[in-house]
């Protein structure tokens, strides 16, 4: 059971900012185990305000965090706007924070990012992928390169050709992007990871297959 923990008060200064940022965002990981919906959410709400304004590194990384949250939150209540919102929010705040933490939640952001426009048949799930790939890679985390793994062979899945006359500009874009996914699942370490991996090698031998034909 996560403990809660009473915000810290004084002036507005960027560390005590922080030191509330991060106990509120506690409090709310309290609340979630408990299944205490509104408690939860306003919670990561003011996590992601006092993060936010707090602008250090660390700060920013507790932002990004709730704002991922926040968005998970709003896309289980079919608020799919706002969802989009927050895991843009998220992005932004965990590349700004140039902490490993910061941009694995950007990465996890940016993924779902890309899962949620590819849902919604929307425009933009490219440039969301991507975004994760480069965050997971950024991070160095395990979990990060995981997760830039999986947003890779989300990717490829999306661009690869499936028209017998493509040109090879096509296929080797396809193949690129599979070997990201390769690279970053074996770099990664984790089970889920290696998963990835392999099967992105298996797509990927098939497509250069299809290119030698």
């Amino acid at each position: 059971m996560v403990k809660k923990e009473k915000p810290q008060t004084g002036p507005e200064a960027p560390h005590n900012l922080e030191a509330n940022a991060r106990a509120y965002f506690k409090n709310a990981e309290s609340f979630r185990e408990k299944h205490q919906q509104r408690s939860m959410r306003e919670c990561y709400e003011k996590a992601l305000e006092l993060g936010r304004a707090s602008e250090t590194p660390d700060g920013l990384a507790i932002a990004s965090e709730a704002s991922l949250y926040l968005g998970h939150i709003a896309k289980t209540r079919q608020a799919w706007g706002l969802a989009l919102e927050r895991y843009e929010e998220s992005l932004d705040l965990g590349r700004r924070s140039e902490t490993p933490e910061g941009f694995y939640a950007a990465a996890r952001a940016a993924w779902n990012l890309g899962n949620t426009l590819e849902e919604a048949g929307m425009e933009g799930l490219e440039e969301a992928f991507r975004e994760a790939i480069l965050m997971g890679r950024d991070s160095k985390l395990p979990d990060a390169l995981e997760v830039g793994a999986k947003a890779a062979f989300n990717l490829a899945v999306n661009i690869e050709p499936i028209e017998e006359n493509t040109s090879d500009e096509d296929i080797e874009k396809a193949a690129d992007v599979w070997r990201a996914a390769i690279e970053l699942g074996e770099a990664s370490g984790t089970s889920d990871g290696t998963g990835v991996a392999k099967k992105a090698q298996q797509y990927l031998a098939e497509l250069l297959e299809r290119k030698n034909e």
